[in-house]
């Protein structure tokens, strides 16, 4: 079963006008993806190239960062 936080951002998604909303529902999604992918040693940004090639982000690297807070 989906975490609260990610059940919380699928409706976001879907309902969601604003782009904040959207832009956080989407990093929700994916953080646990993300969090692996730094302990595995790679960088922010081939994170972020990789997500947005995918269509699972659709927002700027600096915006990632701003939610990946690392």
């Amino acid at each position: 079963m989906k975490s609260l936080s990610e059940r919380i951002a699928d409706s976001a998604l879907k309902n969601s006008d604003g782009r904040n909303d959207r832009n956080r529902a989407a990093f929700i999604l994916v953080r646990g993806d993300v969090s692996k992918a730094v302990d595995d040693g790679y960088s922010l940004l081939s994170i972020w190239e990789t997500l947005h090639e995918e269509g699972r982000i659709p927002y700027t690297y600096q915006t990632f960062r701003r939610y990946a807070r690392v």
